[in-house]
């Protein structure tokens, strides 16, 4: 999330605020609602009793994992707040460009090449049709949330 809004803020002809910021809060808003609110409780769920579950909690809680899956999410809020940018359905549709391109980028070149990072994402079940409409619901829920906050 904060690399696409470094690499927008970094080039010349791409100076929208919007583009720079909203776009960042979206993907972080989305990182942050599926790990601790779906991936987190499941994968807990099912370690319950094993092994693997202090090993989950201390991989869940390290720095690195804070950082990206939680301490992102008030740094691009603060940004985008402090941004004095309104949404627009316009944002609406950068951001869902966004997760297409990354979409896209994580199955044809990751997953291709056995790099599996986001499990949810796996074009391998039956069920990656209803987990990718969910993303994208959660993007249109994510962008009316912000607006609504903003107003």
């Amino acid at each position: 999330p904060q690399l696409s809004r470094l690499t927008l803020s970094s080039g010349t002809c791409l100076r929208s605020r919007s583009l720079r910021h909203w776009p960042a809060l979206a993907q972080t808003t989305l990182t942050v609602v599926l790990w601790w609110l779906v991936l987190t409780p499941l994968i807990t769920y099912q370690l319950r009793g094993t092994p693997g579950a202090a090993d989950f909690r201390r991989f869940n809680f390290s720095p690195f994992l804070l950082t990206v899956h939680l301490f992102n999410l008030p740094v691009a809020a603060v940004e985008f707040v402090a941004s004095d940018v309104s949404l627009r359905p316009f944002d609406l549709w950068i951001s869902l460009v966004f997760a297409l391109v990354y979409l896209c980028f994580y199955l044809y070149v990751l997953d291709r090449n056995d790099v599996h990072l986001y499990i949810i994402l796996t074009p391998r079940t039956a069920a990656c049709f209803l987990v990718y409409s969910l993303i994208i619901g959660l993007f249109v829920a994510a962008y009316c949330g912000w607006n609504a906050a903003l107003s």
